[in-house]
């Protein structure tokens, strides 16, 4: 610039320029969507509970922010809820004058991030912008509003140049055969890690839009023949098929008291199909055309229609960029754009005058203590109870709580927890569920002919009460 005015902060970043607008706090972005964890929920699906998702699938919460603002470009910087979440941004969506963004986190449903949007000073609508009756204003030459000392500008504390792993999980994963309620180990067990020059602490916040995305799949198949018959004239012949994969998304997590930044992947939709099927009886017992199996998942795509946790309430376009795909299955494992390189950028919410509290939902007091037991008379525990038709259909979910032998809740008068619940209020005490799960267990009902009906799955996590 020949002329005007150029200022720079005490890191030499330039935080003035009469030529372009400042960048500009303007707003925290609200959530337009509860947390979902999507699994496939189609023909020949097997059954995920929620303690799976968790344990074999690494799925993380799809969590949606929107802000109103007229504005031709944002930046949205994310605070993790708890020292060393997993997040990633999966998308920055304009939906004409609103702003979407979409993003993935680690943890409980309850451990929401918070999302704060960044915009040009001068494209904001006067209700947004401050300025003082001293200081310091500058406009450009068309006589926009790009800089007021009431508002502090973007200041960076770091930027670092951040890549993803070129592999998703390299350990075993087991196997799954002949079995409609297997699942094998897609956890992700790799991570690359990149020093800067600021501490991460509560009150940073961070941007950054990963687009690596991949998947891990398995597949077996198989026959087998049974004997026809009460003089097993001839066999039968049965052939059958299985798959399950996991979909990611790059993530990021930021240790408190390091500079470290560690990126990895965090999973954004799983599922599992199974099916059997049988030929006909006797000496020349034929089976037929091979399996489809789930052909459509992979041929066409996912539909919402086929989604268990669907997305309700996420606006059209949800999860879409030019870069990553929208939810995908996977049929053989694949990782793509892990060696593309992102900015990360950190600053501190209290620069803006932003309170680096958590998301208010899904926090418990401080200084609580959690216990756990199962032994009759002493029970303390909180259990989440998924029960399942033998068609993969959800028939009923809700949770019971048990404190120093006493059930809190009340199943005989259906008085229930939520399911997937953070807190629960009952006889003038509130109950939180711990973050550790030390049991799983599965129970099958049986109709009065021996036949499966419903599949009940607990998943029991450790209690306090304040």
């Amino acid at each position: 610039m020949s002329y005007g005015l150029k200022s720079y902060d005490d890191d030499g970043y330039i935080n003035l320029h009469s030529d372009y607008s400042s960048l500009v706090y303007a707003g925290e972005m609200s959530e337009s969507a509860s947390p979902v964890r999507p699994v496939y929920a189609g023909s020949n699906a097997i059954s995920i509970q929620d303690y799976e998702k968790d344990n074999n699938y690494d799925q993380g919460w799809l969590l949606q922010f929107t802000i109103d603002l007229n504005v031709d470009y944002l930046i949205p910087f994310y605070r993790p809820n708890f020292n060393g979440q997993e997040v990633g941004i999966l998308d920055v969506v304009n939906e004409g004058t609103t702003w979407v963004v979409n993003l993935v986190f680690s943890g409980a449903s309850t451990n929401k991030p918070r999302v704060f949007a960044f915009a040009p000073l001068t494209e904001l609508p006067s209700s947004k912008v401050t300025i003082n009756n001293y200081g310091a204003v500058v406009y450009d030459a068309s006589g926009d509003l790009i800089f007021s000392d009431a508002m502090q500008p973007l200041r960076v504390d770091d930027v670092l140049t951040i890549s993803h792993p070129s592999s998703i999980r390299t350990a075993s994963r087991g196997y799954c055969g002949n079995s409609n309620n297997c699942h094998v180990n897609f956890t992700s067990d790799q991570s690359t890690n990149y020093t800067g020059t600021t501490t991460n602490t509560s009150s940073k916040i961070y941007h950054v839009v990963p687009s690596a995305y991949g998947g891990l799949a398995f597949s077996s198949d198989g026959s087998f023949t049974r004997s026809c018959g009460f003089f097993n004239l001839g066999n039968r012949p049965y052939r059958w098929a299985y798959k399950s994969w996991s979909s990611f998304r790059g993530a990021v997590k930021h240790p408190y008291g390091a500079a470290t930044h560690t990126t990895g992947w965090l999973g954004d939709f799983s599922g599992g199909v199974h099916q059997q099927v049988s030929g006909g009886c006797g000496y020349s017992g034929f089976l037929g055309a091979l399996l489809g199996i789930a052909a459509v998942i992979f041929t066409g795509g996912i539909g919402l229609a086929v989604l268990g946790g669907a997305l309700t309430g996420f606006v059209i376009g949800e999860l879409t960029v030019a870069s990553a795909p929208s939810l995908r299955a996977y049929e053989q494992d694949g990782v793509f754009d892990q060696n593309k390189s992102y900015q990360l950028i950190m600053t501190d919410a209290t620069y803006y005058g932003v309170s680096t509290a958590t998301a208010a939902q899904g926090q418990a007091p401080a200084n609580l203590s959690y216990y756990f037991s199962t032994v009759a008379g002493s029970q303390y525990f909180w259990a989440d109870v998924d029960s399942v038709l033998t068609t993969g259909q959800t028939l009923d979910q809700y949770a019971e709580l048990y404190w120093d032998g006493t059930e809190i809740t009340d199943y005989d008068n259906d008085i229930l927890a939520d399911f997937d619940g953070f807190s629960y209020t009952s006889g003038g005490h509130t109950y939180y569920k711990g973050g550790n799960t030390y049991m799983t267990i599965s129970d099958e009902i049986e109709d009065a002919d021996g036949n499966p009906v419903l599949l009940v799955f607990y998943s029991f996590k450790d209690i306090a009460r304040a």
